[in-house]
C-alpha cells in the first residue's frame, strides 16, 4: 500500500491544474496526462490506497480539476481572473492553427558559405 500511495503522490504532483486544462483545451492541445489515462490511475489509487479513509487533500486537489467539464473549467478561470484583479476577465486564446502562417523564404547564402562544402551542407540540413 505504501508503494501505491507514493505512486499516487507522484501522479498528483504532475497532474494538470484546472487552469492548465482550460488553457490547453482553449488552444486545442491535448494534455498527455489526460490521454494517457491519468485520471483513471488517480481514481484507482484513491480506491485502493484509501478505501475507508477520506481522500487526502493533495489527492482530491489532483482529481477534482480532471473531472471538470469545459464549462466548469471556463467558470473557474473567470473566477481566478476576477480574484487576481485583472481588468479584462475574459481571456482570449486562439488555436495555433488560426495564428500559424507558413512562409517560404529564399535564403541568400553568404559567399563564405558558398565556398565551403561543409558549411553549405550544414546550411541545407538546417533549412
Amino acid at each position: 500500500m505504501e508503494i501505491l500511495k507514493a505512486g499516487a503522490m507522484v501522479l498528483a504532483v504532475i497532474a494538470p491544474t484546472s487552469h492548465d486544462r482550460w488553457e490547453a483545451h482553449a488552444e486545442g492541445r491535448v494534455l498527455h496526462f489526460e490521454s494517457a489515462g491519468g485520471l483513471n490511475c488517480l481514481m484507482r489509487c484513491a480506491k485502493w490506497a484509501f478505501p475507508r479513509e477520506k481522500l487526502p487533500s493533495w489527492l482530491a486537489a489532483a482529481i477534482v480539476p480532471l473531472e471538470m467539464d469545459s464549462v466548469r473549467l471556463a467558470e473557474i478561470n473567470v473566477m481566478r481572473a476576477k480574484q487576481a484583479g485583472l481588468p479584462n476577465t475574459t481571456m482570449e486564446v486562439f488555436s495555433r492553427h488560426l495564428v500559424f502562417e507558413e512562409l517560404l523564404v529564399h535564403v541568400q547564402l553568404d559567399h563564405i558559405i558558398s565556398e565551403s562544402h561543409d558549411l553549405r551542407s550544414l546550411v541545407f540540413r538546417l533549412y
